[in-house]
């Protein structure tokens, strides 16, 4: 309901606004529609009027031009200009004709001169054009009255005598009339009508110098049409009309204020805004009372539901546990599963390469034990991303980890790509384990060598970094070690910079790369207490960011140890794995160690046994078995044998299992192979 009344309280402020927007739109759609429609029969009134005006004086040069037919200069009728001055001044109130011969040299003309005054001449270009019988009636450009000084453009016809040019006769049409016309006949003061040639040269035009318009529109001057075109001197929006006159090269053009135009449309729009400003103020009353009322029922509501939803939480959080917990059996008794076969697969594979002799069958084994050894890489990429790998945490100088390593990164770069290495003088210690440290370096170098398939640089930075404004948004508060990889690569645009973590995602060609490193990498991170952060942009390389965890003590220097696999006194080694598979291998592998082996499949046996022999000196014990799983079978050996040493061999997915039951008791995880297991028995034997 609450959520239905803000619905609608968005639809009062929408709607109105809305029907407003649609109400102005329409009235000035229709308010220009009708501007237009009235503009465009203006034109054509004012078209209709200046091809008369301009007919009427071609009427005058047809008149003179007839008469002077075939005469020489000295047989000019006397009458003839008075004649056409009359009519001439009727047409458009000023009368200025004159007959110039084919010197250019003026023979006759109207106007009245004072004895000071220079004798008009003829349009030199219309003389040119007539002289050269390129056209029949020539249209000047603008010019001033000799006599009023007012602004003139005159029509010219040619004078011939036997055929040949003889002169030009000339009548000009008064500017100031058609102005004075126009501006009477316009719906504003603002608008602007004009005439001009098809060339673009003004003839005449209303309006003053501010409001003046060009002689064509954008379209061109020989456009007719309706357009929109800022065409003012000043720059203001105007709406231009034009049409063509229909006997002569002459456009007429209307120059519409929009502005004034839409004049109307202000004061209606006032009134609109008005009445929805009323409108949506009375709804939101409305609406708020309602919401309020909605609201106190809203709480009465949500008390009576109080106990049902909490009810309903309860159960379903049974139900997702319940859900969680079968997932997780599932997941560890599949990662147990494998891991056992792995390690009957890569331990056999191992003892049968040892006394295999012929090449073509060393190779073979070779290729099994390498491609069992991906398996486990791909196993233990899948637990870490996970977060259920077991990790072997302690003070590290990553330093010193990344100087160790220079020499395998060096080779793995190859010879055209760089390696430079920057540490921070004060470096803390981090806690981390190494070697998925090193491991997650060295897949970041083998990713930075396939982006520079021309060379290049890879950089490995190590300074120190406390959480604020630059650290990862999800790190924990605290200090930390920043190991940061960058290299001079392709880089990756953004798409795939976001999907790079994913699982399985790769750009790389099929064959060439699971698609976990980063995912992997990811994960031992987060599983240790930190966080990552990837940079890129396509051609200007990656960087990848490590932020983990400072150490609390200084690193301590590792003691190598050279254990001989041979066996230390008497006595049997008791192995306990429900696995057939794997118990046969451990025996196996022992047994070409030169050690004693008791086998057992349960827990009961494995106990048993041990009463029944006294020369038994180590218990290996698998930690997932039936009925009698390898913890229960340790704490009962602990009580029996409190001096035995005991092995825990396990392939569980999760190692907070093992930590949780036997905190104490060494792991050596699955899948491993014979010399693991020698090297670990030696350890426990010579404690």
């Amino acid at each position: 309901m609450i959520r239905m009344l803000r619905l609608l309280k968005i639809g009062a402020l929408i709607l109105p606004a809305l029907l407003f927007t649609l109400a102005a739109w329409k009235d000035r759609s229709e308010i220009l529609a009708r501007e237009e429609d009235d503009g465009v029969k203006l034109v054509a009134l004012f078209g209709e009027q200046a091809e008369h005006l301009l007919s009427g004086h071609e009427i005058l040069l047809d008149i003179v031009v007839e008469h002077m037919r075939d005469r020489g200069w000295d047989e000019v009728p006397t009458d003839l200009l008075h004649e056409v001055e009359v009519i001439d001044t009727r047409l458009d109130g000023e009368s200025d004709i004159l007959l110039a011969d084919a010197n250019g040299d003026t023979r006759a003309t109207t106007l009245h001169l004072q004895p000071q005054q220079a004798m008009p001449v003829p349009d030199r270009d219309c003389f040119l054009a007539l002289s050269r019988n390129e056209t029949k009636t020539c249209i000047s450009k603008p010019h001033p009255d000799p006599v009023s000084g007012s602004n003139l453009f005159s029509l010219s016809r040619r004078l011939e005598k036997d055929g040949e040019f003889n002169g030009v006769a000339q009548v000009a049409i008064s500017v100031a009339y058609l102005a004075d016309l126009w501006a009477s006949a316009t719906p504003s003061s603002s608008d602007v009508i004009t005439m001009f040639r098809s060339d673009g040269t003004i003839l005449a035009q209303s309006g003053t110098q501010s409001q003046a318009a060009t002689g064509q529109t954008a379209n061109g001057p020989n456009f007719s049409g309706i357009t929109a075109t800022g065409s003012s001197a000043a720059g203001d929006d105007r709406l231009t009309i034009q049409r063509k006159l229909t006997e002569y090269p002459v456009y007429i053009s209307l120059h519409l204020d929009k502005t004034a135009m839409l004049a109307p449309w202000y004061s209606n729009v006032a009134v609109y805004g008005v009445v929805a400003a009323i409108t949506t103020i009375g709804m939101m009353l409305a609406l708020q009372i309602a919401t309020r009322r909605a609201q106190k029922e809203r709480r009465v509501i949500g008390l009576w539901q109080a106990e049902v939803q909490e009810r309903e939480n309860t159960q379903e959080q049974l139900r997702q546990s319940q859900k969680m917990e079968s997932l997780g059996q599932l997941t560890g008794g599949i990662a147990h599963d494998f891991n056992n076969l792995l390690t009957v697969i890569i331990g056999n594979v191992g003892i049968v390469q040892g006394k295999v002799q012929d090449s073509d069958d060393r190779r073979m084994l070779r290729s099994a034990l390498r491609a069992g050894e991906s398996a486990v890489s791909l196993t233990q990429r899948l637990l870490a991303f996970a977060r259920k790998q077991v990790l072997q945490v302690r003070p590290v100088d990553l330093l010193g980890l990344v100087e160790g390593m220079r020499s395998l990164l060096s080779r793995t770069l190859g010879p055209d790509v760089r390696l430079t290495v920057f540490a921070d003088p004060q470096l803390w210690p981090s806690q981390v384990d190494p070697n998925q440290i090193e491991l997650i370096i060295l897949n970041l170098a083998i990713n930075s060598r396939d982006a520079m398939p021309t060379g290049g640089t890879l950089s490995v930075t190590l300074s120190n970094g406390e959480t604020g404004p630059a650290a990862p948004r999800d790190l924990a508060p605290g200090q930390y070690v920043v190991l940061t990889v960058s290299d001079t690569g392709t880089g990756m645009d953004e798409a795939t910079l976001a999907r790079a973590t994913e699982p399985f995602f790769t750009t790389k060609e099929p064959g060439k790369g699971t698609g976990l490193g980063l995912s992997m990498m990811q994960g031992v991170v987060s599983q240790l207490g930190g966080a990552t952060r990837l940079r890129s942009k396509p051609d200007r390389g990656t960087e990848v960011e490590l932020w983990l965890p400072r150490a609390k003590t200084a690193p301590r220097e590792s003691a190598v140890y050279m254990l001989h696999h041979e066996p230390q006194g008497d006595g049997a080694i008791l192995v306990c794995d429900d696995n057939t598979a794997v118990l046969e291998y451990v025996c196996d592998a022992l047994r070409t160690k030169g050690y004693q082996v008791l086998p057992a499949m349960n827990g009961r046996t494995a106990i048993s046994l041990l009463g029944e022999n006294e020369s038994i000196r180590l218990l290996i014990v698998d930690f997932l078995m039936p009925e009698m799983n390898g913890a229960a079978v340790a704490r009962e050996v602990r009580i029996l044998h409190p001096r035995l040493p005991i092995l825990l061999i396990t392939g569980n997915a999760d190692p907070e299992a093992t930590r949780s039951d036997l905190p104490d008791v060494p792991v050596l995880r699955k899948p491993f192979d014979r010399e693991q297991l020698a090297t670990r028995v030696a350890e426990l034997l010579a404690a």
